[in-house]
Parts: C-alpha cells; structure tokens; sequence
C-alpha cells in the first residue's frame, strides 16, 4: 500500500505536519527516495533513515535486534531491542579466545577461536517462525586466512542459518534450513574483495528469499546502507529456490564468528536483526 504525502499528514497529525513541511536532511533524503507515488510499503523507513555513520539512535526498535560494536578486549557487546530485556540484549564474548577490542570502529576477529554468541532467546524471540526477517552485517573480509563461517546459527549441529566465506574464490556461500526446506545454500558469482568496507545480507519479504553483498556507501539509505534490491549488483546476489519463512528453534548455539570447526578472519561493524526485510525486493 502507497502513501501519499497527504494521507500521511493525516495520519500523523499537525506536529507531524510540521516536521514534513521542514523535514530533517535523513527524512527528506528518504522521502525522495519514495520518489512521487508516496511511502513504499517494503522495505524499512527505519533502516533507511538511520544515520549509522553517527550512530544516532535507531528509530524503530520494536522489531529489530540491533548491536554496534564498542567493546574493549575479551568484553561483551550490548544489543538494544524493544522486544527484549536484561541478559538477552548481551551478545557475550565466549571462551576459548578474547576477543579483540574495537579499533578503527570494528572487531577483529582472528580467524582461530574469536566468538559472540547471542541467549537463544533473543534470537528465537526475532527469528523463529518469522515470515518476514532480515539480517544485515557491516563487515570487512580478510582474504587469504582459511574458508570458514562469519555467521553460523543453529541447532543440534544442523546450521539454520549461515554465511560463509571461500578463501579460494572470495564467494560468499549462504546458506538457510527452516521447518518447512530442507539445507540449501547459494553462492555468488563474484568475489567480495579483501579489506573492502561491505554489508551482507540475507532476508525474506514473505514470498521471496535473497542474499548479497554490496561495498558500504553505495545504497540509497542514509549512509550508503542498501534499501532497495536495485542497489546490489547481479552477480553479488543469490536468490533462494525455497522460502525461508519459518526459521525454527536456534537454541543449541548462537554463535557469530565460528561454527566450532570452521572459522574466518573478518571485521565488524555492526549487526542488525530485524522482523522486516530491510531491503525492498520490489525497487
């Protein structure tokens, strides 16, 4: 459903009314980016808007798990999440390794045992038996190390969701399983690059399942963050066969950075795990 600049004052209200008519430099970015028709309803105005070079606070939090990296050596990090509370916005830095303190806005991780893991209930509290979700990682490859996971959640062994780099190739390798497919994975065409600032993502809008990488600052959000599916680059993609829209319990372990068995040199930036497809497939 499409908006019109009319309906949405209306809805709003006069203060409302007031910031539309002298809208900030993020909201009027992003009301151009809606081009004449009015408010897109795919995607998410909240990504889209989000001065992430700042890191202003988000603005929508009812349906996003979100963390940025600020942690000193072996510390935790901390997510924000309207949905959650307490030990469950901790994303724990685990043994066997500490890892590495923030530097230049990232955390290294080294590629031999550096691990954050989120509680399974926050991720089963924002994943599972969504229809709709997203996932987004502000990230830097280290080529050269071994093949190995980035991101890994799942159960009992049985990955449900991951994202895996292949040193030989620099593809990304992604992979998905939920209650309804079975395993499968899809690999781009191209290479991601060494040490080039980038966003993975992987998402579902409720009839489609996608992923891709794209270099940071060339998407239509704010800051260059990727809202629309038109950002990315064809052979930077994969499209699913499966729809991914009922991701079951991920309550074995949640583990950012290694699978136990395989691991991978990167850097991070952020994280963000939303109950929206932040990028719009339709654009």
């Amino acid at each position: 459903m499409l908006l019109t600049r009319r309906e949405v004052i209306k809805k709003i209200g006069l203060a409302g009314s007031l910031i539309l008519a002298k809208p900030s430099p993020l909201l009027a970015r992003w009301w151009a980016m809606q081009g004449s028709a009015g408010v897109s309803a795919g995607g998410s105005v909240a990504y889209a808007i989000w001065d992430e070079v700042s890191e202003l606070s988000y603005s929508d939090l009812s349906d996003t798990l979100l963390f940025i990296v600020d942690g000193g050596l072996g510390n935790d990090e901390t997510a924000v999440c309207d949905l959650l509370a307490g030990a469950d916005l901790t994303v724990s830095n685990i043994a066997p390794s500490d890892l590495a303190a923030t530097s230049g806005g990232f955390r290294f991780f080294d590629g031999n045992d550096d691990v954050l893991q989120y509680t399974a209930v926050a991720l089963e509290t924002i994943l599972s038996g969504q229809t709709i979700w997203s996932i987004v990682m502000k990230m830097k490859v280290v080529s050269g190390s071994a093949d190995g996971h980035m991101l890994y959640f799942y159960e009992n062994g049985q990955c449900h969701l991951g994202f895996y780099f292949n040193q030989a190739t620099d593809k990304i390798i992604f992979q998905a399983q939920d209650v309804d497919n079975v395993f499968e994975q899809q690999t781009t065409i191209n290479g991601i690059g060494d040490a080039i600032e980038s966003y993975l993502f992987m998402g579902t809008n409720g009839t489609t399942t996608r992923a891709g990488f794209i270099q940071a600052g060339t998407g239509s959000g704010a800051n260059g963050q990727p809202t629309k599916w038109s950002d990315f680059t064809a052979n930077d993609t994969v499209t699913f066969a499966a729809l991914f829209d009922n991701i079951g319990s991920i309550d074995t372990s949640r583990l950012l950075g290694s699978n136990g068995v395989n691991y991978k040199n990167f850097y991070l930036k952020y994280m963000l795990i939303s109950r929206q497809c932040v990028v719009d497939f339709d654009t």
